[in-house]
């Protein structure tokens, strides 16, 4: 996908305005009853009444594996994330020439450039700033380390997007074709050139393979006594011990690049990390952390051309537009809402708040009612329960300079 220039210089403004947001969310804070501070750490003693009930966020364990090719430079990148019971998860897919910074920056900084400056520390912050989230293991492996990694023997049956010629010479057909897993890993190191749509399609369609082949594989061993992964051959054996999924994130063209540069969406990447590990999502500005409920199904939006996830992402983009800390998102019907409401509610753990806490929401999600909650969240301020009335809401624009939410 190519994003317009607009849309670049749309997260560039936000990226200095949540400096200024940043030191107005005070008052926001003692609205909502806020009890924790974006320097807390999720999982942190919520406090409360005696009796209520208080849910905690689940654990995961996350890791970032970087792949080079033979001349140690990086070509492409994957998130992986457990299942809360340490077995199975996810993989995201992330390219090398990506911006750190989801274009929300004026100047660009490649994934790989912390490698070309031989610097692993700056490679792992990188990581943190592209995808939002804290890690247990982040390591950089060459096509024959990963190809250990992953076991080594057997065919990994292929969808390939473009036809592929590698350094060696060796030339894969556009379509299907069964590889070895040392073939695999080799594409996930080439393919890393302009135009990077063409890298992003081949490594998707790569891991897409090997989560095909691998996951539940009856050989995998988990880390043994309860201890959390440690290194990525633990995370990648505790990974395909159970079933395994694979997202794939947008991506837009940084302006006058040629296709050589791209950013992802931040607020796409936002949902997707707060949705598979939100105990490890960063929290940046000094204001509430959220958990965002969007409980919609596809007759909910029959009509709106969006689905489940378009419509968490427009809610997720405004709330961190305003300088609001998303750290967990649930989307779905699932055991959190059985079906969605008429109206957005808002819960804030204070009864006192509600007015001024409805007042300041439904300037940035619509109609909203809020009111004290059934629970509370572990760590979390403030939990937003997506109604139909967030739908009737989505294609308006938000005023810059909006009363509850600027510093006027």
């Amino acid at each position: 996908m190519t994003a317009s220039a607009q849309l670049r210089r749309r997260y560039t403004q936000q990226a200095a305005v949540a400096v200024g947001v940043s030191f107005v969310l005070a008052i926001v804070l003692a609205i909502v009853g806020a009890r924790t501070l974006a320097s807390s750490t999720i999982g942190s003693e919520a406090g409360g009444d005696q009796g209520e009930t208080v849910v905690a966020l689940p654990e995961t364990t996350t890791a970032f594996i970087g792949v080079v090719d033979d001349d140690g430079t990086l070509q492409s990148a994957a998130l992986i994330v457990l299942n809360p019971s340490g077995v199975g998860g996810a993989v995201v897919p992330f390219e090398a020439a990506v911006d750190i910074s989801a274009g929300r920056a004026d100047s660009v900084m490649q994934l790989r450039d912390a490698l070309d400056a031989d610097d692993a520390t700056f490679f792992a912050l990188d990581a943190e700033s592209l995808t939002g989230l804290t890690f247990d293991v982040v390591e950089i492996v060459t096509v024959s380390e990963l190809a250990d990694l992953l076991g080594g023997a057997g065919a990994v049956s292929l969808d390939l997007p473009p036809s592929v010629v590698s350094a060696s010479g060796v030339q894969w057909l556009q379509g299907r074709s069964s590889v070895s897993i040392e073939e695999a890993t080799e594409l996930l190191a080439i393919g890393g050139g302009a135009p990077v749509e063409f890298g992003a399609e081949l490594h998707a369609a790569v891991w897409n393979g090997i989560v095909n082949q691998l996951s539940g594989s009856e050989d995998a061993q988990t880390a043994v006594g309860g201890v959390s992964p440690q290194s990525a051959d633990e995370v990648i054996a505790a990974l395909f011990a159970g079933d395994v999924e694979t997202r794939s994130l947008n991506m837009y063209e940084v302006e006058g690049s040629d296709g050589a540069l791209v950013f992802y969406d931040w607020a796409e990447t936002l949902l997707v990390a707060s949705h598979l590990a939100p105990n490890r999502v960063t929290a940046p500005y000094a204001s509430a952390l959220v958990r965002l409920v969007v409980p919609f199904t596809d007759d909910d939006l029959e009509g709106t051309e969006r689905s489940v996830s378009d419509v968490a992402v427009v809610a997720v983009r405004r709330l961190s537009d305003v300088g609001l800390n998303v750290v967990s998102v649930s989307t779905g019907i699932n055991d959190d809402v059985a079906q969605a409401e008429e109206v957005t509610e808002v819960w804030t753990g204070d009864e006192l708040s509600v007015t001024e806490a409805a007042a300041s929401f439904s300037e940035i999600l619509g109609e909203v009612v809020a009111r004290k909650g059934d629970y509370v969240v572990d760590g979390v301020d403030v939990v937003i329960i997506l109604g139909t009335s967030f739908l009737s809401d989505l294609d308006r624009q938000l005023a810059a300079d909006l009363p509850a939410w600027s510093s006027k």
